[in-house]
């Protein structure tokens, strides 16, 4: 057998020689500037939104903002709802009026040919009597 004594390709400086010639400052500070442009790239919609409603937490914000536009479109609807049935009241007012008079005047006569129709027509006996019996 071979007798192995030389431990040169083992040895931790020749293993280590690679990276030692270069050193190790240089490669994480370009990684820890790598990655902080990337976080910054990332985050400018976030950090426009906190510029514009001046807080570190916009969604409360953007929040209580789309609540009070369906809150005043809420109220605008209503309004418009009140409006025309405000203009529907005041032309039932102003045209039923004398339709009223005229159908006072027809309820009457309705009433009285129903109660000729009933006169004229023998009683028939309600389905109930036939029931009577069977007690």
């Amino acid at each position: 057998m071979e007798d192995n004594n030389d431990n040169s390709d083992t040895s931790p400086t020749v293993l280590l020689s690679g990276i030692q010639d270069q050193g190790l400052t240089t490669p994480l500070m370009m990684s820890v500037v790598f990655h902080l442009v990337l976080i910054a790239l990332f985050s400018l919609g976030y950090i426009g939104l906190c510029m514009k409603y001046g807080t570190l937490k916009p969604k409360a914000a953007i929040e209580a903002e789309k609540e009070q536009k369906a809150q005043t479109e809420l109220e605008e609807k209503r309004k418009k709802v009140a409006d025309k049935a405000a203009q529907e009241d005041a032309a039932k007012t102003t045209s039923s009026t004398p339709e009223k008079k005229t159908e006072d005047k027809k309820v009457p006569s309705v009433i009285k040919n129903t109660q000729e129709v009933i006169k004229d027509k023998p009683a028939q006996p309600s389905s109930l009597d036939s029931f009577d019996g069977d007690l």
